[in-house]
């Protein structure tokens, strides 16, 4: 399927132009190296999954995004601490979503059952905190 036919269901092709996909690019100067997809080893200090909205979700956004990432094709919620970085840090998934969503994802599970993912902490000096549990939708 071509770019200009692919189908409108609310979520988007593995990788976009944004490179917003939680699987590392293939490295054509380490063609063996590992391309589990990747997700935050502990939930990010604004995960939007922890209680209090400290991201400043408008009402109903995180039910929004939640049930976008549960649709079929979709690899879940990448961490907003992750996009459209400079530094060279990949994207991942959001440790809150894959935590409390990931068995409801078919992406998730079906990468459990041929590999796995890739564990991965923010760069130094990122907040991460795991000190408050993810809050159900």
């Amino acid at each position: 399927m071509n770019d200009d036919t692919w189908p409108d269901d609310g979520c988007e092709p593995e990788e976009d132009e944004r490179g917003s996909s939680c699987i590392p690019p293939f490295d054509p100067a380490n063609p063996r190296a590992p391309r589990k997809p990747r997700v935050l080893r502990t939930q990010c200090a604004t995960c939007i999954y922890r209680p209090g909205n400290k991201m400043r979700l408008r009402p109903g956004r995180l039910r929004d995004m939640t049930m976008q990432a549960l649709r079929q094709g979709c690899q879940g919620v990448i961490c907003h601490d992750t996009l459209y970085r400079t530094d060279g840090f990949l994207p991942a998934l959001c440790r809150g979503f894959y935590d409390l969503y990931g068995s409801r994802n078919n992406f998730i599970r079906v990468m459990w059952r041929i590999g796995g993912f890739a564990e991965v902490d923010l760069p130094p000096g990122e907040d991460s905190a795991d000190d408050e549990p993810a809050a159900a939708t």
